[in-house]
């Protein structure tokens, strides 16, 4: 997450009161939340054949992995996108 998104999740939950490191804790644990969501995405949309490659790719290199993806699914960013935006939209309201 970029600090500016990170800054704009902590006022728009008013959490800017808390401490930094209780602060990054909450954003580290959004992120992953985030994460886990877009992998349900992405499993259910790649074929069992690309599925497998990305769960090997997933568990050693992320870097790799995100552009197996990009590579995989012309809508991937999208999806990333989406997705934050449903999250923040939940917590939010």
């Amino acid at each position: 997450m970029t600090t500016i998104l990170q800054e704009n999740i902590i006022t728009k939950l008013g959490l800017a009161g808390l401490s930094i490191d209780k602060q990054a804790d909450l954003l580290m644990r959004m992120a992953k939340i985030i994460q886990e969501r877009i992998a349900l995405r992405v499993v259910k949309l790649l074929p069992e054949a690309a599925l497998d490659e990305y769960l090997k790719l997933a568990d050693n290199d992320e870097i790799g992995a995100n552009q197996f993806l990009s590579q995989k699914l012309p809508n991937y960013a999208s999806i990333i996108e989406e997705e934050i935006n449903k999250f923040k939209q939940e917590i939010i309201s």
